[in-house]
């Protein structure tokens, strides 16, 4: 019984051993393009940032410097809480 075992197990020992030696060379080749690719394009964009310059920033929010919150979301934010301050006290008066 104890020969079956090892005979088993020195089987699955060679199975894994090979599987490993074709599919960690696979795995590296990959993550070294994706590295590749990553690096690469960070240095295109720089390489276009530096030749094209942008005057300003056109992102989708302007922050304010002071609440750093958007300008539009803060008049939004101020609208809604003048609403819930006239709901509560109409509701308090009666």
């Amino acid at each position: 019984m104890p020969k079956v075992a090892c005979q088993w197990v020195d089987g699955l020992r060679d199975k894994l051993r090979r599987f490993w030696s074709d599919s960690v060379p696979l795995f590296f080749l990959i993550m070294w393009v994706v590295v590749i690719g990553v690096a690469g394009s960070a240095v295109i964009i720089k390489i276009l940032d530096l030749l094209f310059p942008s005057c300003e920033h056109r992102g989708l929010f302007h922050l304010n410097p002071e609440t750093l919150m958007p300008d539009d979301e803060k008049q939004r934010l101020i609208y809604y809480m003048e609403g819930e301050i006239t709901e509560k006290s109409s509701l308090i008066e009666k």
